[in-house]
């Protein structure tokens, strides 16, 4: 088994499990894997979604340390509050 020491939580985001859902197809039939999200920092996909748009803006210049995010998705807002806190 593979273990990440990581320095800082958002070094897990984009780094989700999959793990093998043994009751979902009748044994030799096929293999299913399932996302385990609740492995990233607020147990949710959006962290990625998150953390790519932070990226970006960053990058881009359009965010600086007077930007203001407004932001009406509620997942979202956790995500980013997470990412902020860093």
């Amino acid at each position: 088994m593979d273990v990440c020491v990581c320095d800082s939580v958002l070094q897990t985001i984009g780094n989700t499990p999959v793990l093998p859902l043994m009751r979902v197809a009748e044994p030799g039939m096929a293999t299913i894997f399932g996302k385990y999200e609740a492995s990233n920092p607020s147990f949710s996909l959006k962290d990625r979604i998150a953390m790519a748009l932070i990226e970006e803006l960053e990058k881009s210049g359009r965010l600086t340390r007077d930007s203001i995010i407004v932001c009406a998705i509620r997942g979202i807002r956790v995500s980013l509050s997470l990412l902020f806190a860093r």
